[in-house]
């Protein structure tokens, strides 16, 4: 990703703080020559390990480990209008926050438990930021 000098954050807490409040995340790999991306929730914890899960459908899943990925997590956007700028002359801008993670996929495959934990954890972590940005949660109970 181009990134200009003056703006480039190289502070390791304002990234993990980013991507704690920004967690759905687009997976890129490349399967037989071929960009591959896929949407999921990813956790980055304290250990600097990244945490998901794909379907077992996905066809990521079965990506070499020696393989390099990119994960990138996306923040808020907006259109800069040349009219907003003080001075004359100016052209149209899109500022937007973006962080871009690379490195290996190591797959673990973990017991029952330990995925229902870790489902159960992004899925409570996704409804905090659901109910943070929007103030309320759409469910339909099972009756």
């Amino acid at each position: 990703m181009y990134i200009p000098k003056p703006f480039k954050v190289v502070d390791a807490q304002i990234t993990y703080a980013f991507i704690q409040s920004n967690p759905f995340a687009t997976l890129t790999s490349t399967i037989e020559n071929k960009i591959v991306a896929t949407h999921l929730p990813i956790d980055c914890l304290q250990d600097g390990k990244y945490y998901g899960h794909f379907a077992l459908s996905n066809p990521q899943v079965n990506m070499s480990p020696d393989e390099e990925i990119c994960i990138i997590f996306s923040g808020p956007h907006a259109y800069i209008s040349p009219n907003m700028y003080v001075s004359d002359f100016n052209v149209p801008t899109w500022n937007y926050s973006a962080v871009h993670c690379y490195g290996n996929c190591f797959k673990k495959l973990w017991f029952v438990m330990k995925v229902k934990q870790a489902g159960s954890f992004l899925m409570r972590k996704t409804i905090k930021i659901c109910l943070s940005l929007f103030g309320f949660l759409n469910l339909k109970s099972k009756a």
